[in-house]
């Protein structure tokens, strides 16, 4: 079973996101990194988690990345900065009006599900598709790689979901214009030339394979590896925040 970064696991004590793509071998049992993204509920939702439609929206996922990144590299450790995370979704939550009880981002996404469903029936896979690059505000903003285009057809309507909320955040309606989008795909071209230059600390993945973090010329990012194959490579523009 493949799990992506940023993917929120909904029910138990409180909505969680996963710290890092993780490829769960078959017959086992395997503790994950999570952060929590619902403050304020400390009650029992049923005594297990299911999946959801959603990756948590692409800017907390970049610096969720940074910060799993720094926690290796000190001690080991696969831990996000916790009081960013609730800090993060308030703000945001404020910055589009959007109130939630316990504090839960998955009420920035019913809030918008129509909006947000837009985007989704707007965007297609391709035969043989298997990343997409992103932009927001006309900029690249980041990119995912998966090991084939089953896995890419499954994940992307949550990936839009993701981007699209923060386009929605940025964004005047209509503000995108032919210019900045040609200028967006320059950039995405010139992020994928840099690939090639980042440096990769590599430690033992949860699960199965290799964690790649890597970092270069204005990009940030990890990836997964398993098997000599790349199973995901997620990549985000440093300064996109």
């Amino acid at each position: 079973m493949f799990l992506l970064d940023g993917e929120e696991l909904v029910g138990a004590k409180q909505n969680r996101i996963l710290n890092l793509s993780i490829l769960v071998p078959g017959r086992s049992e395997l503790k994950i990194p999570v952060s929590c993204v619902e403050h304020g509920r400390w009650a029992w939702r049923g005594r297990g988690f299911s999946g959801s439609e959603r990756v948590i929206y692409s800017k907390l996922r970049r610096s969720n990345v940074e910060s799993v990144s720094a926690s290796l590299a000190m001690d080991g450790g696969r831990f996000a900065h916790q009081g960013n995370v609730w800090n993060d979704i308030a703000a945001k939550s404020a910055r589009m009006s959007v109130h939630s009880d316990t504090g839960a981002a998955s009420a920035l996404y019913e809030r918008y599900r129509q909006d947000l469903d837009e985007f989704v029936a707007g965007i297609d896979a391709v035969p043989g598709q298997v990343g997409a690059a992103f932009l927001v505000g006309g900029r690249f903003a980041g990119l995912d790689l998966l090991a084939g285009p089953d896995l890419l057809a499954r994940l992307l309507p949550k990936l839009v979901r993701s981007y699209a909320l923060d386009a929605m955040d940025e964004e005047e309606p209509g503000s995108t214009d032919r210019t900045r989008t040609t200028a967006g795909m320059s950039a995405v071209q010139a992020a994928l030339a840099k690939v090639a230059g980042m440096t990769a600390d590599r430690h033992p993945a949860v699960g199965r394979g290799d964690d790649l973090r890597l970092k270069g010329d204005g990009l940030v990012g990890g990836a997964l590896v398993a098997e000599g194959t790349l199973v995901h490579l997620g990549l985000w523009s440093a300064a996109y925040n």
